[in-house]
């Protein structure tokens, strides 16, 4: 007689049906777990994303306060006829400089250093506009919004503030660090002791032909965890297995009850066997 196993019982037709419908309960279960998952652990919104006027949260000639550092704000302000490169800059993994002015801000008239764009070649942009001298920036093609602007007027700037960084002079008139207190010491950038912003601005919404718009990425914030969510999303997962695992004992208890129904037909063959020797011995004795 064929052995009777949880495999040759699991290949049969109902409980193969069984076994698709365990999965598809248990894929469910999972889209459920996902979602309350995702519900569990979610990404607040980045308020350095919002924008705010930049004398809300930095005042000059004072520390780049928490507040201020990597925020989005705005400001109104002036250019002021001086130009400089800073170097050891990457976008997108390409090694490049940042073109850099100065600017007045309108408010309080501080000095406020502002990275324009960038560019992987320098001297092509700068052999094309005089040299990147102070009055370069006056006869290169800017727009905002789409409509071209002068700088010889205030303008609305829109960028990330970013504290300075440490000094180290490169050559000429190229930097290899944003170091404000150190660019405030040379004496083509000096503005006769004007106030100074600690901090440089990464402006985004002046388009400054021949450059590219400095890509900028938001400080991390940690996640929020609702545990209620997350404690859900881990029942979820459990139902899931559970729901195979009771495939799983269905089809064992139906292998189970046809091996005890096999062995109650072999026990019942043998005793029918046992019962015929012992009446044939009987007629052998009678005769």
């Amino acid at each position: 007689m064929k052995k009777i196993t949880f495999w040759s019982v699991a290949r049969r037709p109902q409980w193969v049906f069984g076994f698709f419908v365990a999965l598809l309960v248990a894929f469910v279960l999972g889209l459920l777990a996902t979602w309350q998952w995702d519900r569990g652990v979610q990404s607040p919104n980045n308020p350095t994303e919002d924008p705010v006027a930049l004398l809300s949260v930095q005042q000059p000639s004072t520390q780049t306060v928490v507040e201020a550092n990597g925020r989005m704000v705005t400001v109104t302000a002036k250019f002021d006829n001086a130009v400089f490169i800073v170097a050891d800059r990457f976008q997108d993994d390409r090694p490049g400089y940042w073109l850099s002015a100065r600017f007045i801000e309108a408010q309080t008239g501080a000095q406020l250093f502002v990275a324009l764009g960038f560019t992987e070649n320098p001297e092509s942009f700068c052999a094309l506009n005089n040299g990147c001298t102070g009055s370069a920036l006056t006869d290169i093609a800017i727009k905002q919004n789409g409509s071209e602007i002068s700088l010889d007027d205030n303008v609305s700037l829109l960028g990330r503030f970013s504290p300075p960084e440490t000094p180290n002079k490169g050559d000429s008139n190229v930097w290899n660090r944003f170091a404000t207190m150190a660019l405030i010491n040379t004496p083509e950038l000096d503005s006769a002791g004007a106030e100074l912003f600690s901090g440089f601005l990464i402006q985004s919404n002046l388009e400054v032909a021949g450059l590219e718009t400095i890509k900028t990425v938001p400080a991390p914030i940690d996640p929020e965890l609702n545990w209620l969510n997350i404690f859900y999303a881990i029942e979820w997962v459990f139902f899931a297995g559970f729901s195979v695992y009771v495939w799983y004992r269905l089809v064992r208890d139906d292998m189970e009850r046809h091996q005890d129904a096999a062995t109650e037909a072999t026990g019942v063959a043998t005793d029918s066997r046992e019962e015929a020797g012992a009446k044939a011995e009987l007629s052998k004795s009678s005769d």
